[in-house]
C-alpha cells in the first residue's frame, strides 16, 4: 500500500517524455531526513521520502505563503541580462500581503473547495502540512511607479512577459513535523506583448500560483485513500 501512494506521487511528476525514477544506491542524491531525489520530473525539483503512506492524510494545514530572506533572481542566467533594471525585485511588505492572499486564495479553491481533502487549521493524527516559500520573483520591467521607472506618468511600458516566481514546496506530517516531500520550481507568465503595470504583474503572479496549486490538487487526489 505505501509503495503504491509513494509510485502514485511519482506518476503525477512524470514529464512528458520520460518516467520518473527515484534515485537510490550510494551515489542517490538525498536531502536532509533521508528525502530521494526524483529524476524526470515535471517540475524543476523534486525529493520524496520513500515509503511514506500519503494515502494517510484526510486533512490539509495550509500554512501562509513563506519568502526567502532575500529574493534573487536566476543564478543561471547571463550577466548581460542579470543587470536588467527590474530583473531582481524586493517587495515591499504591502506587495508581501497581496502575495500571500492570491496564495491563500489560490489553495482554498483549488485545494479547499475542489479536493477531496477536508482543511485543517492545527496539527492532528491523518493532517498533511503544506508549507509553500517564494524564493525567486523575477520583473521584466521596473516596479510600477514614476520614479524606478524614470518615465512620466503618461508613458508606459510593453513587455512580452510580465516575469516569473520560483516556489518552494514542502509537505509536513503536521504532528511529527517529518518532512515527507520537497518540489521546486519555476514558472514564467504567460507571452502575450502587454503593458506592463502592476495590475498585470498580479493578475500573472496570481495565475502562476493557480497553476501551481491545480497541480498539487490533481497529485494529492490521486494519493487520497477512502
Amino acid at each position: 500500500m505505501k509503495r503504491v501512494t509513494v509510485l502514485t506521487m511519482m506518476l503525477w511528476l512524470a514529464a512528458c517524455s520520460s518516467e520518473p525514477v527515484m534515485q537510490s544506491g550510494a551515489d542517490a542524491e538525498l536531502m536532509p531526513g533521508g528525502l530521494y531525489k526524483i529524476d524526470h520530473s515535471r517540475v524543476d525539483e523534486a525529493f520524496i521520502k520513500p515509503d511514506v503512506d500519503f494515502g494517510a492524510y484526510k486533512a490539509l494545514w495550509i500554512k501562509p505563503l513563506e519568502f526567502a530572506d532575500k529574493l534573487e533572481p536566476d543564478k543561471n542566467r547571463s550577466r548581460s541580462s542579470f543587470d536588467r533594471p527590474g530583473a531582481s525585485w524586493e517587495p515591499r511588505e504591502q506587495d508581501r500581503e497581496l502575495l500571500r492572499k492570491a496564495w491563500g486564495d489560490v489553495t482554498e479553491t483549488e485545494l479547499g473547495e475542489k479536493s477531496r481533502y477536508s482543511i485543517a487549521e492545527q496539527e492532528a493524527p491523518g493532517v498533511l502540512l503544506i508549507q509553500a516559500k517564494l524564493v525567486e520573483v523575477e520583473l521584466t520591467a521596473p516596479v510600477d511607479d514614476a520614479e524606478s521607472r524614470h518615465v512620466s506618468a503618461r508613458s508606459a511600458i510593453y513587455t512580452e512577459t510580465s516575469g516569473s516566481m520560483t516556489m518552494e514546496l514542502s509537505l509536513y506530517d503536521a504532528v511529527s513535523g517529518e518532512k515527507l516531500a520537497y518540489f521546486r520550481d519555476k514558472r514564467t507568465a504567460p507571452r502575450m506583448w502587454r503593458e506592463n503595470n502592476s495590475i498585470r504583474n498580479r493578475s500573472d503572479a496570481r495565475l502562476i500560483m493557480n497553476g501551481w496549486a491545480i497541480q498539487l490538487r490533481k497529485h494529492l487526489d490521486q494519493a487520497y485513500a477512502p
